[in-house]
């Protein structure tokens, strides 16, 4: 029961600390990188039905 607790409690501290880097981090920068990666990771996995 007490790994279920520290679990839970690391996931929030990780989940909390990552939210608040990547809300700092957009404020200055935009998002152009990531929907690009989007575009090509969703062109790239649809690859292999387009193909075969």
């Amino acid at each position: 029961m007490e790994w279920l607790l520290a679990g839970s409690v690391a996931a929030f501290v990780a989940a909390y600390l990552a939210t608040r880097f990547l809300v700092r981090h957009f404020e200055n920068r935009t998002l152009i990188p990531f929907a690009i990666y989007c575009t090509l990771a969703g062109l790239g996995s649809l690859a292999p039905f387009i193909i075969g």
